[in-house]
């Protein structure tokens, strides 16, 4: 038995020590190769959205190339410390990487059996978004770590943070905080307050599942974390906690955010077919040409803000809008548009009673079960314990099929 335990454990020592001999080849290779990548500055200084969308007419509808850009001087000491405490406790103290977050990352993500936590700092977040594409492979993270050491030696932690809150994605098309604070919030980021700094800040781990417009409930957990970090972290009092941990998610979408659905449903729809994200469409220089009819577009968002279409009923509910237009040669969207609370590009919503002539009355007109004028008896049923009701319990006794 003794003899079985050495032989088991010498063969341990030799296939461990083999892992380690071919792990630092690998290790060597990469870095020799990753080494050789170049470090631009301009792309910090000028790293933004390069996907150019067309219209039907082949005209450029939206270059998201044009970035707001704000100066580190200008952005609130609370916004800033927003991000830091939920993205990077020790931006100002680390080399570039934190190698304890990575390490305890890891462990993490060993124990759940999943990948749920990354270990990237924001100098190397700033490289990701501005130097390589969205790949998670290993190659790729060995040039995130070069380029991040070599970022680092070129720049100070406020150049660095300026840069990164200047080009990181926030969603719905925002590129860098001050796009975000006005498509958002309408305001610049001098203006935000510390909730709405709280949202931004959330977001950005997952812009659509955090999105205030999209995931309202999600991001207003989320905000509430971000909170309950800077409160840990010494930035915000507990007073400040207090008067915010539980205020409202308040959106002033302006016309641009607005109007930005339709991009913002190709992009997604680009993502799909390509599978690639939305930052490697943009290293890309990505061109993208759709089927809007932007006049078509432009009407049917005026019609369907216009309040004078909208009345509230006996109940006190107004009617919800939705508008298609699709084109009859091409079969291509040129324009779609609804109430500015719905996520219309992947809302998930049961039809309610506007299913009923398809599933119902068309079959039994079809099998010849009624026509339009068979009486139908609208009361009160009971199948087996299932009893709907109508609106208001107003029943109507019978109605003819064309009527129902």
């Amino acid at each position: 038995m003794k003899k079985v335990i050495k032989i088991s454990f010498i063969c341990f020592i030799c296939l461990f020590f083999i892992f380690l001999i071919f792990s630092s080849v690998i290790l060597h290779n990469a870095f020799k190769h990753a080494s050789n990548i170049n470090f631009d500055k301009d792309l910090l200084i000028s790293a933004s959205s390069k996907i150019e969308l067309y219209n039907n007419n082949n005209e450029l509808i939206k270059n998201t190339t044009h970035n707001k850009v704000v100066e580190i001087e200008k952005i609130p000491d609370f916004v800033k410390n927003a991000f830091i405490s939920i993205e990077d406790k020790k931006f100002y103290s680390h080399c570039g990487i934190n190698y304890k977050r990575i390490i305890k990352s890891m462990i993490n993500n060993l124990k759940s059996g999943y990948i749920k936590e990354g270990g990237s700092t924001i100098s190397q977040q700033l490289i990701k978004n501005t130097h390589l594409s969205g790949e998670k492979t290993f190659d790729r993270k060995i040039k995130e770590l070069i380029l991040t050491k070599k970022l680092e030696k070129n720049f100070t932690k406020d150049d660095i943070l300026e840069c990164y809150l200047n080009v990181i994605y926030f969603g719905n098309s925002f590129y860098g905080i001050e796009n975000a604070s006005l498509g958002y919030f309408n305001k610049t980021t001098s203006e935000l307050s510390l909730n709405e700094a709280c949202v931004l800040a959330g977001l950005i781990k997952a812009p659509k599942k955090y999105s205030p417009i999209l995931n309202y409930e999600n991001s207003f957990k989320r905000k509430n974390l971000v909170l309950k970090e800077m409160l840990k972290d010494g930035y915000i009092t507990q007073q400040n906690y207090d008067d915010n941990i539980n205020k409202d998610i308040t959106l002033y979408l302006s016309t641009s955010s607005i109007k930005n659905i339709y991009e913002q449903a190709v992009l997604d729809e680009a993502e799909k077919l390509l599978h690639l994200t939305e930052q490697d469409l943009k290293l890309l220089n990505a061109k993208i040409y759709t089927y809007l009819d932007e006049n078509v577009q432009n009407n049917i968002i005026d019609i369907v803000n216009n309040d004078n279409f909208y009345h509230k009923n006996s109940f006190g509910n107004t009617a919800d809008s939705a508008v298609v237009v699709i084109d009859n040669e091409t079969g291509g969207i040129n324009a779609f548009y609804g109430k500015c609370d719905y996520n219309l590009i992947d809302i998930k919503r049961q039809p309610g009673s506007t299913i009923k002539p398809i599933l119902v009355f068309s079959p039994a007109l079809e099998k010849g079960i009624i026509c339009p004028e068979s009486q139908i008896l609208d009361e009160k049923i009971n199948i087996d314990g299932y009893s709907p009701n109508n609106v208001g319990n107003i029943y109507h006794g019978y109605v003819s099929a064309t009527e129902a």
